[in-house]
């Protein structure tokens, strides 16, 4: 297959300086494709097979990376905690009211509960959330009743229901 655009330069008019600015992200993939007109992938390519060190994911001398700052285990605990709780704040929004659509997919949802978990986790290993508060919940007793019990029940309903207009029970 050809060049994109016969009436530009092609592959051989990527030099130095497009390659250099590229490096230095003054320059996208994108805008020396269409210079040249070829296909961002020829443009990566041919900038890989020029400077294989270039084209890597590792950062450049013209990179700057983040600052890096010191902090003791009380800061890093605190930090910790506070990040976990924005978790689980975040994780309530999202998940929201059981009532309304989701405005995440089922991966959304999955990502959100395995976050919302470890957030938990987290919070319980560093002593912020009370291991008694994430205990097994109370025991649910469901039982279902008969037509006898049914009919007790409603016969003793009814009679509270006549006796809150009568408080004497002088029905």
């Amino acid at each position: 297959m050809g060049r994109k655009d016969p009436s530009r330069p092609g592959l051989a008019g990527l030099d130095d300086a497009m390659l250099d600015a590229l490096d230095a992200g003054t320059l996208s993939v994108s805008d020396v494709a269409h210079q040249l007109g070829v296909s961002r992938q020829a443009v990566t390519k041919a900038r890989r097979k020029l400077r294989p060190a270039s084209a890597a994911p590792a950062a450049s001398a013209s990179t700057t990376s983040a600052p890096t700052v010191a902090i003791d285990a009380d800061d890093a605990q605190a930090a910790a905690i506070a990040a976990a709780r924005l978790a689980l704040l975040r994780g309530h929004q999202i998940l929201g009211d059981p009532a309304a659509p989701s405005p995440v997919g089922p991966q959304g949802l999955k990502s959100t509960v395995t976050a919302l978990v470890d957030a938990v986790a987290l919070l319980q290993r560093l002593g912020a959330l009370d291991v008694a508060q994430a205990d097994e919940p109370a025991p649910l007793t469901v039982r279902i009743m008969s037509a006898d019990d049914a009919d007790e029940l409603r016969t003793r309903i009814e009679a509270d229901m006549a006796n809150m207009f009568d408080p004497d029970g002088a029905a």
